[in-house]
């Protein structure tokens, strides 16, 4: 898709909108399991390797498709869109979240908020992502961790489900996504999540995921530059008994193979400040729905995250290696 160059006012608006949000403190195979889990409400203390047969007790209004653009208009620099292929398609609103009012879900800290529909505020909260807190939205505080808000999962009765969805955001389940530095140049963000069609006779399954950073050039699908999503390999453990009854285990994992399958694709584009930020698109299983609107749903709301933490210039290698140096990995 070729976009225009972007005018001098245009600029400017953009740099104006990157230092306020600165200044605010902000197929069908089945998938392995990952082992780790984040600590979150419908975690249990047992090591099972499924969440239970739970289902999302909110789900989006409507399907995501598997190629979506996210708009920005100047007149309404607060709001995003995600839409189908083009910008009259309006599929969801985001409500850009400074922190100042601290209103739910997110109090006072800086992020997205993603809207059950296209209108906007009117609509009631999908999932949202933010900070840890509003110091930890600063440039110097060389926090790795994004929270990611999900709907909840239950497995109780439909009257039950319904009573869930209607208390609002408060609900939401917090999710961690982490960054880190990956290989020689690059870096990734990874997060997990249940996977698994909704209703199904398998039971969720909760899994690990990887958005690995693709440079600008290094893939024709996103010629400046982007993210492609992919799975992460639980830790395999295989034990070898001896002669003298002892065991041996080995632990290996496979988070740098760029073998793995690409489940989903951020392309930046040439206007990456606002009117145009990136595309999104699912690729092979993810596109395929055997993941479930779960992953879904985390895919678009990581997504957005990413693009929030580039806009803060966090989104960067030299930042997050200087990060895990500071922090400890």
């Amino acid at each position: 898709m070729e976009v225009t160059s972007m005018t001098d006012e245009e600029i400017a608006s953009a740099i104006r909108m990157s230092r306020y949000s600165r200044s605010v403190s902000p197929k069908t195979r089945k998938f392995p399991v990952a082992r780790e889990r984040h600590a979150s409400s419908y975690d249990s203390d047992d090591d099972d390797e499924s969440s239970g047969g739970g289902t999302p007790a909110v789900s989006p209004y409507r399907p995501f498709p598997p190629y979506m653009n996210v708009f920005c208009s100047w007149a309404a620099a607060k709001t995003l869109r995600v839409c189908g292929a083009g910008r009259d398609e309006r599929l969801y609103a985001v409500d850009v979240h400074t922190g100042l009012g601290g209103r739910k879900p997110l109090g006072t800290r800086p992020g997205l908020i993603l809207r059950n529909g296209a209108r906007g505020a009117q609509d009631p909260v999908l999932a949202a992502a933010c900070d840890e807190s509003q110091m930890a939205a600063r440039f110097y505080a060389f926090n790795l961790n994004s929270v990611i808000l999900l709907p909840p999962l239950s497995s109780k009765s439909k009257a039950a489900a319904a009573a869930v969805a209607a208390a609002g955001p408060k609900d939401l389940v917090a999710e961690t996504m982490r960054a880190r530095t990956l290989g020689d140049r690059g870096f990734a963000f990874r997060f997990a999540v249940e996977v698994g069609r909704r209703g199904g006779v398998e039971r969720l399954q909760r899994v690990q995921f990887e958005w690995r950073s693709v440079g600008k050039g290094e893939d024709g699908e996103a010629r400046e530059g982007g993210f492609k999503l992919v799975q992460v390999a639980p830790e395999r453990r295989e034990g070898r008994r001896g002669r003298s009854g002892s065991s041996s285990s080995q632990t290996e994992t496979d988070d740098d193979d760029d073998n793995s399958e690409v489940l989903a694709l951020l392309s930046w584009t040439k206007t990456w400040w606002l009117t145009h930020p990136f595309a999104l698109q699912l690729k092979g299983s993810g596109q395929s729905g055997a993941l479930g609107e779960r992953w879904t749903l985390a895919v678009v709301v990581t997504a957005l995250r990413i693009w929030v933490l580039r806009l803060n210039f966090r989104s960067n290698r030299g930042i997050i290696s200087l990060a895990e140096t500071i922090r400890g990995k």
